[in-house]
């Protein structure tokens, strides 16, 4: 996965933050103005919406709706996760982000699908729609969004980057809102409407869905993906002295930061090439990103 900042070698527990957005109280910022941006704007949407009759900008309402709440998780994990661990979780607050994607995920879920039911009877009986309201809503949701995408920085970790993924979709969601209204303006087509809410809320499954999938994935401690556990036992078994390696245990927190336990049983290794083969184990599995390891070495002894 995304490899870079993998390769410090001892993990105290200071560096275990380089990943979401390298903790700059910056990063924080940008959440916290991206979340008002949004909320705000998904209720002037959302009134917008059934003003003008437009399931399609309904349909982004809530699409926006629960991008808000993924903002607002974000903006206060950026903030908890900072504080590391703590007496009741030994992890820190890592599989928090986790919950609050899964609950994201659930909630566009629910939405789009529900919203595609509604928008297949409005496609059936179509309602007129205030093509000009729908014009003046587009255009100020292009301002909006264009100025959020603008905002944000695409280097600086993944919830940012994130962030200004959906900005850029809703850029071009209501470019075709935008083009829709002005369609209706000149021909009656109001099934356009219902018609571009079911494509929104298409995109919309389209995404959450495999995320749904990935989040179920971590929860029920699969092995992350794009790693093979077989591959990193072979590994460390071939290297000098390792004789057997059992009870391995590969899993992620939270989609980023790996942790691995096994059983290591070696034979006729000097103090010297004892730990030297120890720090090769560790760089490794460090280069595969995994970064809490625990393992339990033990001499084999009396062939």
């Amino acid at each position: 996965m995304h490899d870079h900042s993998h390769h410090s070698h001892d993990h105290k527990d200071s560096d275990h933050h380089h990943h979401h957005s390298h903790k700059t109280p910056e990063g924080t910022k940008n959440i916290a103005i991206a979340f008002c941006m949004n909320a705000s704007f998904t209720i002037i949407e959302l009134v917008g919406g059934l003003w003008t009759n437009s399931t399609a900008i309904v349909s982004d309402a809530f699409h926006d709706l629960g991008d808000s709440f993924a903002l607002g998780f974000a903006y206060f994990l950026e903030r908890k996760s900072n504080k590391g661990k703590n007496e009741n979780l030994s992890y820190g607050y890592k599989r928090f982000s986790l919950l609050s994607a899964f609950l994201t995920s659930s909630i566009l879920i629910v939405s789009s699908v529900a919203l595609i039911y509604h928008s297949i009877f409005k496609f059936l009986e179509p309602e007129p729609v205030n093509d000009q309201g729908v014009f003046f809503l587009a255009l100020f949701g292009i301002l909006i969004n264009g100025i959020g995408f603008m905002r944000l920085k695409s280097n600086s970790g993944w919830n940012e980057r994130a962030v200004k993924l959906h900005f850029l979709e809703d850029v071009l969601g209501w470019v075709a809102v935008l083009v829709m209204s002005i369609v209706l303006y000149f021909k009656d087509w109001f099934w356009l409407d219902p018609l571009l809410s079911i494509g929104i809320n298409l995109f919309v499954l389209s995404r959450a869905l495999p995320n749904l999938f990935q989040i179920g994935k971590i929860f029920l401690q699969y092995v992350p993906q794009g790693l093979s556990l077989h591959k990193i036992e072979e590994e460390i078994t071939s290297l000098k002295g390792v004789e057997s390696i059992s009870d391995s245990h590969l899993w992620s927190l939270d989609g980023e930061i790996h942790v691995f336990t096994a059983h290591i049983s070696f034979d006729g290794l000097t103090k010297d090439e004892f730990s030297e083969t120890k720090q090769k184990v560790k760089s490794l599995l460090n280069d595969y990103g995994i970064q809490k390891i625990t393992l339990e070495w033990e001499e084999k002894r009396g062939k």
